[in-house]
């Protein structure tokens, strides 16, 4: 996927703005408070509908205007797509090739962006919802089945926790065997889909970090599950149903349900020590970086479309070597990267002065 052109009106700081990017490296220069980040929410809303800061759509108009517009002409596998978002206060209508599209999954299958913030350290400094959030980004970025089952997983869930905490219901033993059949089908599919995931991500991250950090570094990524991976789903489904029966008096006690994919874990490792607790702001920057490439070559190798790569502020703790050698290992990905050094200088990369 390329963005060929892009114009903006009203769009948070942007009165009127036309951009013409390159098909590969696009480096964004200027100051503090200029609206780069804002260009790069505006490239990803054009993407999935969606903007990456999680700010409410109303945000996202100038506050001098009622209303914005987005406008895009993106090249994806060879054919032409024009994307058009209007906003109002009240309204947010996106057309496809003049088409209005009923839902954001809509664009979100025909494109794809991979996307880093500086707080995406998080992901491994952070909480372990950080890390879970961080896995279903990368999934949900390939299939919408995933985001089917993770979605009614969280329902069943919510409903199973609610039950939990009544203390006096005549229909409980009726209702926690429906949730749990339910959670086990939904949360089944979740466990089964991050481990097959997270054994080919650990492959390519781990040759990224060697070319971002060291050819010396040693990098790997530990899954903690609740369930053993099974070849045979059925027999992971009653595995995970007998766990829910054995804590059961656990769960009522504490209100709410100890087993499953929400409460499973990543963790990464840097020359075998844990980079959660070790790792120095370099060594984390630089996995979180490979992390990210690893995702870009995953969508292409499973989607079969290169997405768009979106990097804020990502220079930021990499010494220059490093900022070269992960210039060298976007690839043919049209990237879109910000910074406030006017002494980045990259030969074949189109600067975007704002």
């Amino acid at each position: 996927m390329k963005i060929l052109s892009l114009r903006l009106v009203d769009f948070r700081s942007y009165r009127s703005y036309i951009l013409k990017p390159s098909e590969h490296k696009n480096i964004i220069l200027g100051e503090n408070g200029r609206g780069k980040t804002n260009l790069l929410e505006a490239i990803g809303m054009c993407i999935n509908g969606k903007s990456f800061r999680n700010s409410k759509d109303k945000d996202l108009i100038n506050f001098q205007a009622e209303a914005m517009c987005i406008e895009a002409k993106a090249d994806i596998a060879g054919l032409i797509y024009d994307i058009k978002i209007l906003m109002t206060k009240e309204v947010k209508t996106i057309y496809i090739n003049e088409k209005v599209i009923k839902s954001l999954r809509e664009l979100a299958q025909i494109g794809s962006k991979v996307v880093f913030t500086p707080d995406d350290i998080f992901m491994i400094k952070g909480s372990p919802q950080d890390r879970r959030n961080f896995l279903d980004s990368c999934l949900e970025n390939l299939t919408y089945i995933y985001e089917f089952n993770n979605k009614n997983y969280k329902k069943v869930l919510a409903q199973r926790n609610k039950l939990l905490k009544m203390r006096n219901t005549k229909d409980f033993d009726s209702l926690i065997n429906i949730y749990d059949r339910q959670l086990v089908k939904y949360g089944s599919y979740l466990i089964r889909s991050r481990k097959r995931y997270i054994d080919r991500l650990l492959q390519v991250s781990a040759l990224n970090f060697k070319k971002i950090f060291s050819q010396d570094a040693k990098f790997h990524i530990s899954y903690k599950s609740c369930l053993e991976y099974m070849e045979d789903e059925r027999e992971m489904q009653k595995e995970f149903l007998k766990l829910l029966k054995d804590n059961l008096e656990r769960d009522r006690y504490f209100g709410n349900t100890s087993i499953g994919p929400h409460r499973e874990d990543l963790e990464f490792y840097f020359n075998q020590k844990d980079l959660k607790d070790f790792g120095s702001q370099g060594q984390v920057r630089s996995a979180v970086l490979a992390l990210k490439i690893s995702e870009c070559q995953l969508v292409k190798e499973l989607r079969g479309i290169n997405p768009i790569l979106l990097l804020d502020d990502v220079f930021s703790e990499l010494d220059e070597k490093r900022r070269k050698d992960l210039f060298s290992n976007l690839g043919d990905l049209q990237s879109f990267i910000t910074t406030t050094d006017f002494d980045i200088y990259e030969e074949d990369a189109n600067i975007i002065r704002i």
